[in-house]
C-alpha cells in the first residue's frame, strides 16, 4: 500500500491511535474510554466500517484496565487504500484543503 493510501485511511478513521502493519497488511485502530456508555468493540468496528472504504474486519476486542491505566477498544482491519485516498481527495477538494496541511494538522492526534 502506498504512503498516501495509508495516510488517507488514518485520517478517515476515527481513532485515538492508529497503526499500520505492512507485514500483515492491516491497520489497528484504538479508541480509549473511561465509561463504555453501552458501546462495545463491535460498535466501534461498525463505525469504522462506515468511515473507511473497503473495510474488512479482522478482529475487534476490548482491553479493560483498572484506573488509572487506560481502557480501550482495539479494531484490526484491512482497508482499500486506493479508495480511501480517492474519498479523502474528493472531501479535501470540496473544502479547498491541501492534503499535506491536513496530514500535518492531524499529526498531533496520531502521535499522542
Amino acid at each position: 500500500m502506498k504512503v498516501k493510501e495509508v495516510q488517507a485511511v488514518k485520517i478517515l478513521g476515527s481513532a485515538d491511535r492508529m497503526s499500520w502493519s505492512s507485514k500483515k497488511g492491516t491497520f489497528t485502530a484504538k479508541r480509549g474510554f473511561f465509561y463504555t456508555h453501552g458501546n462495545t468493540a463491535k460498535k466501534y468496528a461498525d463505525k469504522l466500517a462506515t468511515e473507511v472504504p473497503g473495510f474488512e474486519l479482522v478482529e475487534a476486542h476490548e482491553h479493560w484496565a483498572a484506573w488509572p491505566k487506560d481502557s480501550y477498544w482495539s479494531v484490526e482491519f484491512r482497508a482499500d487504500g486506493k479508495a480511501a485516498a480517492e474519498k479523502l481527495g474528493s472531501v479535501l477538494a470540496e473544502k479547498d484543503l491541501d492534503w499535506a496541511e491536513v496530514w500535518e494538522e492531524t499529526r498531533v492526534n496520531r502521535e499522542s
